[in-house]
């Protein structure tokens, strides 16, 4: 007996396609995110150098943060010193559809994207806005949902 083996995928179909197996690892190997597929089902080959297979059916579970528990701090200091100096929620990238905006006491829009790796480091126009208490509104268009709060702008 050696522990020489082979694991592969057994055709195309099932959810295969969203993974690759590479050094006996599977990993995820999509552009598609699949929005809202929180099940995947596949089957699985693995061949021992005499020839001999084991199909094996797998159902993989994606699991993530429900976006109402996700922690959204409520201060930054985009001061330059390397410690917390742009504000964001990278877990937004679990979602599909995200929209992150951040307005000031007046109501005017300062900081808008669509990607959550994208952070706002304090600033409008390329100018820096003063120490003070900003507002967030996040929307996640895959599951309906928002979420507003403050954010406290500090440079010191």
């Amino acid at each position: 007996m050696d522990n020489i083996h082979v694991v592969s995928f057994l055709g195309d179909g099932y959810d295969n396609k969203f993974f690759s197996i590479k050094d006996n690892i599977l990993y995820w190997n999509s552009a598609e995110r699949a929005a809202g597929k929180v099940t995947f089902s596949i089957v699985v080959r693995v061949t021992d150098r005499d020839g001999n297979t084991l199909d094996k059916f797998f159902t993989i579970t994606r699991t993530r943060k429900e976006f109402n528990s996700l922690t959204i701090t409520n201060a930054y200091s985009p001061n330059g010193d390397g410690a917390n100096d742009a504000w964001g929620v990278p877990e937004l990238r679990f979602y599909e559809g995200v929209r992150i905006q951040i307005f000031g006491s007046g109501g005017s829009r300062l900081f808008y994207t669509e990607n959550p790796d994208i952070r706002w480091d304090g600033t409008y126009n390329g100018k820096d806005l003063p120490v003070g208490t900003y507002y967030w509104v996040i929307e996640v268009i895959e599951t309906g949902e928002m979420r507003r709060g403050m954010l406290n702008l500090i440079r010191k």
